[in-house]
């Protein structure tokens, strides 16, 4: 349940085992991931970006994902494996 933010992107893993989002709040601007069961998702990591993140996307054969970020005028890239 996500209360008082934004979602800003959600994907998925390449065998749907891991799911990973960006979201973004008055407070906070992070990066969660969950595990997958096939019911139920369990939270593995999160990751403070420090910055609005506004996009995700797995690595399609592997556990990578790519994060993007702004940051003051800049934007960043982030390389995650988990």
């Amino acid at each position: 349940q996500i209360q008082d933010a934004n979602v800003n992107s959600v994907s998925w893993s390449y065998d749907n085992q891991y799911v990973v989002m960006a979201k973004s709040s008055t407070k906070t601007q992070e990066l969660k991931v969950y595990s997958f069961d096939g019911t139920t998702l369990f939270l593995v990591n999160s990751y403070e970006l420090g910055g609005h993140g506004y996009c995700v996307r797995w690595h399609p054969s592997q556990y990578l994902f790519a994060a993007g970020r702004s940051r003051g005028t800049g934007t960043e890239l982030y390389i995650v494996k988990l």
